[in-house]
């Protein structure tokens, strides 16, 4: 398995996100809107971290095709720049405090509606996810897009 450019970073509450890896997301906490801030970025090889923050989100939902948008789910989009990733993988983590909180996390390639390239939707209790995308083909020639979705599985009101 490729080795990622940097270690895991934390999510931590409120609604904290975070990719990292190949390419490296890290977040800082919540803020008081629904939406994630910035709401995009990019990844390449001279810019191997982006740091965002995520919205407050909270509620219950039986997987991602039952959110509602910016209420009990959000979205980040990720480019990722021309350039030759050979050896490295994408890797996005999400962390908060809540241990009895349950948020997953899902990497959609080309966007939100495009298939599915990463999940990790592991059960409380816990206070991270971690997901891992494949670079196919390494050597990366036009502008690449993914989607990252954080859903509120079971995530209780002001615990965000």
């Amino acid at each position: 398995m490729p080795a990622p450019l940097a270690s895991t970073p934390p999510r931590s509450s409120p609604a904290t996100r975070a990719l990292l890896g190949s390419l490296l997301l890290l977040v800082g906490a919540g803020s008081a809107i629904a939406t994630p801030s910035p709401s995009s970025g990019t990844l390449s090889n001279g810019n191997p971290t982006i740091h965002y923050t995520g919205g407050l989100i909270f509620g219950a939902n039986v997987n991602e095709s039952t959110c509602n948008e910016d209420v009990t789910c959000e979205s980040f989009t990720l480019r990722l720049a021309p350039g030759d990733y050979t050896g490295k993988r994408i890797q996005v983590g999400i962390q908060w405090l809540v241990p009895a909180d349950d948020y997953d996390l899902y990497i959609h390639s080309g966007g939100i509606t495009g298939p599915v390239a990463g999940s990790s939707a592991g059960g409380a209790p816990s206070t991270a996810e971690l997901a891992n995308v494949s670079i196919d083909p390494p050597i990366v020639t036009t502008l690449k897009t993914y989607a990252l979705h954080v859903v509120a599985f079971s995530v209780a009101p002001g615990d965000v």
